[in-house]
């Protein structure tokens, strides 16, 4: 496996929890909308990078759970 095919499988994991928390479209717009934790890039956007992927899985897990983020 590649390192682009592991960032494209977090990235397709991480987006599913997405759609699993929030539901398909509310799921869609948190991936596609600017985050201040992400210093305003995308969930989408901040995936690409390792450290942005721990990030929005952190806010994920976060909301999966009740905890403010």
């Amino acid at each position: 496996m590649t390192d682009q095919r592991s960032v494209t499988e977090d990235a397709a994991e991480l987006w599913a929890l997405a759609i699993a928390i929030f539901g398909g479209e509310d799921g869609q717009a948190f991936w596609d909308t600017p985050h201040p934790m992400l210093n305003d890039h995308t969930p989408g956007e901040a995936s690409a990078e390792r450290t942005g992927r721990a990030e929005v899985e952190r806010i994920l897990r976060a909301l999966e759970h009740g905890l403010p983020v």
